[in-house]
């Protein structure tokens, strides 16, 4: 009877070692490239998966992360390696929302099982203050004495006064033939506007002049202006949070990824001091000029 069971025992375990076997090639992790950053400078957010070739398998839901944004994402790459397979997701994620925030444990389902990765804090701030740089403190207020009475100045005043009236008495007295009215210009439309100032910007280098805050700085103007006299936004002071927000319904996934770089972008070269690429110049611009052209486009088909 003893050897009855010590014969169960034994097979019971060799039953179960090929499970924790399998079980240890199951492997997630989730990482950054670093944990703090700056408003809308991006971050790189890389997902990993290693398990059992043959094993069912779904993949990380990243489409909502609470206080982050996806700007970019590239093609999850796969590798296979004896019986276990590797794959490996890399994407750009930002944030416009100053604090502390966690990315969370995010679940794969492998056979039967979920797993989680571990989650990830990440500090989001502004551009610290420069410590070697002059502090200016608040002076008080300097007490002015009032001046004496000086009659000068009002008797220069009433003779300048007087003057003025001599001279338009002896304008108006002159009976002159009243000059051609000049036709009224024409108003240009919020669109025309828009495709004229990206026109005249396109002929501006960035790289050649140097002015890459200013050449951002009226991409970001020339969109905020056209969005206003579309009644799309209301207000010019808005973040490039809200632009984004107020016109991402009437742009497609990937147009709304583009834009969404690109006002990443705009705001790290003003505000972060990033110094963006030649492509970068060039992309960004296409990018603007793209995202006015369908709102337009959307606009009119609305209207007819």
């Amino acid at each position: 009877m003893r050897a009855l069971r010590l014969f169960i025992t034994v097979i019971i375990l060799l039953a179960l070692v090929p499970i924790g076997a399998a079980a240890q090639h199951i492997q997630l992790r989730a990482s950054v490239d670093r944990n703090n950053m700056l408003i809308g400078e991006p971050i790189l957010l890389t997902l990993e998966g290693e398990f059992p070739r043959d094993a069912p398998h779904n993949w990380f839901n990243t489409d909502s992360l609470a206080h982050f944004e996806e700007i970019e994402r590239a093609e999850i790459d796969t590798a296979l390696q004896g019986n276990d397979q590797f794959l490996k997701l890399v994407l750009r994620i930002t944030s416009f929302d100053s604090g502390s925030w966690v990315i969370p444990m995010m679940s794969l389902r492998v056979g039967n099982n979920n797993y989680l990765t571990d989650s990830i804090v990440i500090e989001v701030g502004y551009t610290p203050a420069d410590p070697n740089k002059p502090y200016h403190d608040i002076r008080d207020i300097i007490e002015v004495q009032a001046p004496e009475n000086d009659y000068t100045t009002y008797i220069a005043i009433a003779a300048s006064v007087l003057l003025l009236l001599l001279l338009l008495y002896l304008l108006f007295r002159k009976k002159k033939k009243a000059p051609a009215s000049q036709p009224a210009q024409t108003r240009l439309t919020a669109i025309e506007k828009a495709r004229t100032e990206l026109k005249a910007l396109q002929a501006e280098d960035p790289a050649t002049t140097g002015r890459v805050k200013y050449y951002y700085s009226r991409l970001n103007d020339i969109l905020r202006d056209y969005l206003l006299a579309k009644k799309i936004i209301t207000s010019p002071d808005g973040s490039n949070r809200d632009v984004f927000m107020s016109v991402q319904s009437k742009l497609g996934h990937e147009e709304k990824q583009a834009l969404a770089k690109a006002l990443t972008l705009a705001d790290a070269a003003k505000f972060a001091k990033y110094q963006p690429t030649a492509t970068d110049h060039a992309d960004v611009f296409q990018t603007i000029q793209s995202s006015i052209e369908k709102i337009e486009q959307l606009d009119n088909k609305v209207l007819s």
